[in-house]
């Protein structure tokens, strides 16, 4: 499974996101990230990333509404 959301900053892996255009003002931002607090990638728990990144999907739909 590839994951475009993950970037390593420093030695801190953290889940980044796009955020549309159509929310920029809604959100504040361009751009959601959060740290993972993890430094290994294979200890990321891929439960962990999904459950993040299907709410930020919910987010996403909710706002546009």
């Amino acid at each position: 499974m590839k994951m475009n959301y993950l970037k390593l900053r420093g030695s801190i892996y953290w889940y980044q996101r796009r955020i549309p255009k159509a929310l920029h003002h809604v959100l504040g931002a361009g751009v959601y990230s959060q740290s993972l607090n993890t430094k290994d990638r294979m200890s990321l728990e891929r439960k962990q990333l999904c459950s993040l990144h299907e709410r930020e999907n919910y987010v996403f739909v909710v706002v546009r509404k």
